[in-house]
């Protein structure tokens, strides 16, 4: 997954990451402790959690401005993925 590229990519668009952090953690662990959403966050962003849903997907999407073709590094002109 492509976490991490995405909020740089937000970051290009004038979003701020901190913001971006806070917001996807407080729609996805809101009713957890403001740590354990820390380090949610922090683990999906860096490619270690373990599984994630679909409303992880909808929420990384709508909350830096990218497809979940691009979450997922798929190229829709190619159509193959783009293998970190």
């Amino acid at each position: 997954m492509r976490f991490k590229e995405a909020l740089k990519f937000a970051l290009l668009n004038g979003k701020n990451s901190t913001d971006i952090r806070q917001r996807i953690s407080n729609r996805l662990w809101g009713k957890s402790s403001k740590v354990t959403q820390d380090v949610n966050v922090s683990n999906l962003v860096r490619g270690k959690t373990v599984s994630f849903k679909e409303n992880y997907i909808v929420s990384v999407c709508e909350e830096t401005g990218v497809s979940p073709n691009f979450l997922f590094g798929y190229n829709e002109e190619t159509k193959t993925f783009q293998h970190e």
